[in-house]
Parts: C-alpha cells; structure tokens; sequence
C-alpha cells in the first residue's frame, strides 16, 4: 500500500515537472502575420487612404540634400525628400469603380521618373485588388504631374499607393 502511495506521489510530481516545462511548437506552412506595435516603427502598419515612398533613395537628410549643404534645417531628424506628395484623393467613376488620384512634386533641378502602383481594400479593409502594374510618371525640374488609377471591383472603399524611382 505504501509503494502506491509513492509511486502516485512520484506519478504527480513527474506530471507537475512536465507540464511546468515549456515546450517550443515548430509549425510547418504559413503563420498568421503580426502587428508591429512600437512607438519607434509608427509607420510599421498600412495605413489605408495613404500614399507612401517606399524608395530611400527618393528621400534624403536635410543637412545634405542633393548633395548641397542646408542650413536652415536642424540637425535633429529634419528631412526632405527628392519627391512631395501634394495632394492624393479618390472619387467614384461613372461605373461605380474606385478613381484615385496623386499629385506629386519634383523637388529636384532635374528631371525625374517615378513610379506608382496602388492596392485596394473593401470596407472591411480586406485587400480585394492590387497591386496595380507600376505606372510611370515623368516629372519636369521643379515641376507637378499627377498619376490616376482605378480599380475594377465597384466594392472597393480604400486605397494605399506606393511610390518608387523610375527603374
């Protein structure tokens, strides 16, 4: 009697040991993503309705643009992109789809070539659509252009454009 008692004190030790130990689960296909949630990375998550340039080399730091030394700037983390987004918006065409448009600047003394492609979501802000084939837009010195685009399901509500350099 006293040799089961201890074998079943022995068995929920044993047990207690066991479920204590933490166990690493390998998982073979795909995972779920996961939201990046710091105040470091606050551009870390897609933020719909938005235009963003995702190309580092149409940015640059403001006490050193295009190679000139800039003054008027702090040295803290002031910067100035080779490009400016001016307006960006949308509006329903005639069929129902989604038209949205971006008015972009050339900060620059020379020519330049963007690119843009947009992704749409429904009013769920589910992706339904996207992305677009890149669009090419030529931007004079110191000048605007604009690139327009549509979706083609008419249950689209909104929108994220991304910009890079022309390639």
């Amino acid at each position: 009697m006293k040799k089961n008692v201890v074998n079943f004190l022995l068995l929920v030790i044993g047990l207690t040991l066991l479920t204590a130990c933490e166990r690493t689960v390998m998982r073979e296909g795909a995972t779920p993503g996961l939201r990046i949630r710091d105040s470091h990375l606050p551009q870390a998550a897609i933020r719909l309705n938005s235009v963003n340039i995702i190309d580092p080399g149409l940015q640059a730091r403001a006490n050193s643009v295009f190679g000139m030394e800039i003054q008027s700037f702090s040295d803290k983390a002031d910067y100035i992109g080779k490009v400016a987004v001016e307006n960006h918006g949308g509006r329903r065409s005639a069929t129902g789809t989604l038209d949205i448009f971006v008015v972009l600047r050339n900060r620059t003394e020379y020519p330049l070539q963007v690119e843009c492609r947009a992704l749409f979501f429904d009013q769920q802000e589910v992706p339904v659509e996207g992305p677009t084939a890149w669009q090419r837009v030529y931007l004079d010195q110191n000048g605007i252009a604009s690139c327009n685009m549509f979706s083609t399901l008419i249950n689209t509500s909104y929108y994220y454009v991304e910009i890079r350099e022309g390639r």
